[in-house]
């Protein structure tokens, strides 16, 4: 008779050793399953690997390794390590920190372990990804981004904390707020669908429907559709706009809208989109007004449309495309 396994931290362990039970292997792969659990695996399987390259020439147990790191997470001062010294003594310090450091730094980053609530980590690296959450909103993460958020969303609030650029479609729910924690700025939303950018200098609301608050420190800032708010790094008011445009959706939905749009904002656009430098040598050309939408339109018909509008030229140099 098979046993009723439960799938838990040390079960996890035993199978990326190769030492557990049949039950256990068979517990873990129905396990694995299902999506939310299969990324836990993999990032935890990930960072096993990695940890056990980093130092193949020091001898160190598995058992103490996990066991600490399961220490470190609850709060419990650990014990050092046992190796075996087969290199200098100063580089297995360094080597066993940075195995520990890994484990413990890579696995709370994604998951927080332990008593406290576990957090699901989204992140894109060289391409756009586009994720339902677990209230049915709709997130696409711009390229290099990330967003953290509770399975569930569990509490009074559906919160996630986002680094990078992301379009969200939130779900309504009246009862349970929506909120965008990105860098030190709270985006607060009922229902709506907006853009939220973060970089070191500034984060960026666009509000495309409904209406959302935007606080930083004391300050707030409630902005409706074609709205959008600036809030600096230096500054803590938060500054309302209008929004003329869809541009910042060319990553969602692979179109460029432009409405009296600066030229400069199209290029940048397309240096991101598709991973070039375009490069606007006479200054007078960067603030010239476009109104047009391109519909996932190769660059170079994109670059020949714009040179015709403003009678520009268009020139590769190198790995630069300049436009004067």
């Amino acid at each position: 008779m098979k046993k009723n396994i439960q799938v838990n931290d040390d079960v996890l362990v035993k199978y990326l050793l190769a030492e557990a039970s049949p039950d256990e292997r068979a517990a873990v792969q129905a396990w694995v399953g299902k999506e939310e659990n299969a990324r836990y695996f993999e990032h935890l399987r990930l960072i096993w690997e990695e940890s056990r390259q980093l130092a193949p020439r020091v001898m160190i147990s598995e058992d103490a390794a996990w066991q600490r790191l399961r220490n470190r997470v609850q709060g419990v001062q650990p014990a050092p390590l046992q190796a075996t010294r087969v290199v200098p003594l100063h580089k297995i310090y360094r080597i066993a920190a940075a195995v520990i450091g890994l484990l413990v730094v890579s696995s709370a980053a994604w998951w927080i372990m332990g008593s406290q609530p576990r957090q699901i980590a989204l992140r894109s690296d060289n391409s756009t990804l586009r994720d339902t959450l677990p209230d049915g909103t709709v997130i696409t993460l711009n390229k290099n981004s990330e967003a953290r958020y509770k399975p569930a969303f569990s509490g009074s609030t559906r919160e996630i904390t986002l680094e990078g650029e992301a379009f969200f479609e939130v779900a309504q729910d009246a009862q349970k707020p929506f909120i965008i924690h990105s860098g030190d700025v709270a985006v607060r939303i009922l229902g709506t669908s907006l853009n939220v950018k973060t970089t070191r200098h500034a984060t960026e609301v666009i509000v495309e429907t409904g209406r959302v608050e935007v606080t930083k420190e004391t300050h707030r800032v409630e902005l409706a559709a074609h709205e959008m708010a600036t809030v600096t790094a230096s500054e803590s008011v938060p500054v309302k706009t209008s929004n003329t445009d869809q541009l910042y959706r060319y990553y969602s939905d692979h179109s460029f809208v432009c409405d009296n749009t600066p030229l400069y904002k199209l290029v940048d656009a397309l240096n991101d989109a598709y991973n070039v430098n375009i490069h606007i040598a006479n200054p007078e050309l960067r603030n010239l007004p476009l109104t047009t939408t391109f519909q996932a339109a190769p660059l170079d018909t994109v670059l020949k449309i714009v040179g015709e509008s403003f009678n520009i030229k268009v020139t590769k140099q190198g790995k630069e495309i300049v436009l004067e």
